[in-house]
């Protein structure tokens, strides 16, 4: 069973999506990064950004031959 709060610290939102920080990093790059929200220091994504964020991976990496360079 796949565990899915209404959202994830990044480290939680990294350790689900199977990245690290620094592919993090390099996607922000890209334009890539998944949209957050700052509840007092600590930045969140929720779950409706982590299905945009998702959405968008797959349609760029669909327009550059299945992957993602990072």
């Amino acid at each position: 069973m796949i565990f899915d709060p209404p959202v994830w610290s990044l480290s939680d939102f990294e350790k689900a999506h199977n990245i690290n920080h620094i592919h993090l990093y390099r996607l922000r790059e890209l334009g890539l990064q998944p949209r957050t929200i700052v509840v007092g220091k600590k930045a969140m994504v929720t779950r409706e950004a982590a299905v945009e964020w998702r959405k968008k991976i797959e349609e760029y990496a669909e327009q550059h031959g299945g992957r993602i360079e990072i």
